[in-house]
């Protein structure tokens, strides 16, 4: 099973710095969250107060109750917050979970901190944690994470039609990708290398 006494509370990359989310993290995180651009393919509207109040401490409980293990994302040349990244849909007996619930600020978009913060997650839950299979849910209508998940060579399964009811009640589709523990290591050198840097 999956090992989550071995959640890690800090992962550091190059580029980025992942830290368990807690309570001091709620301000910094709302401050950034009022750029409308970050919710466009999200299915909740993190520019309204509650909204935002509402997923943080979601978030908190589910962290509590290891249903999901959520973190804040540092810029590590500035050690700015730029967003926010996670462990989700964690079924411990079955060896499985998902990197998701990701969003960033749009000053932190196509400049290597996603890719890398793929890497990290993907890493730590096959080598740390234990996973047999990690999943990845797309917006079927956000073409840029679409085309980042293709380029790592990992599995498209399909899409989940009408699988996320937005906030302006607009349903929208999800393509889910996975990983097998088994497929790890060519995915891990596809993605290091668009990373600049090689397997250990």
């Amino acid at each position: 099973m999956l090992d989550l006494d071995r959640l890690p509370t800090n992962i550091v990359g190059k580029k980025v710095k992942l830290v368990a989310l807690k309570e001091t993290h709620r301000a910094p995180l709302a401050e950034i969250a009022k750029d409308e651009r970050i919710w466009r393919n999200y299915p909740l509207d993190g520019m309204k107060d509650e909204v935002f109040n509402a997923w943080f401490d979601e978030s908190l409980i589910d962290a509590a109750n290891l249903m999901s293990w959520p973190f804040v994302v540092h810029d590590r040349a500035d050690e700015r917050i730029i967003g926010s990244a996670r462990f989700e849909f964690i079924v411990k007996e079955h060896d499985r979970l998902s990197v998701g619930g990701t969003w960033l600020h749009p000053s932190a978009w196509r400049k290597g901190f996603n890719t890398e913060m793929n890497y990290l997650l993907f890493d730590v839950a096959f080598e740390i944690l234990g996973a047999k299979r990690v999943e990845v849910r797309v917006d079927a209508e956000n073409e840029a994470n679409l085309s980042g998940m293709r380029s790592f060579g990992v599995t498209e399964e399909g899409t989940l039609r009408q699988f996320y009811l937005e906030q302006d009640g607009y349903r929208t589709d999800r393509v889910i990708f996975s990983v097998m523990q088994n497929e790890w290591p060519v995915v891990k050198t596809t993605m290091a290398s668009k990373l600049g840097r090689s397997c250990p």
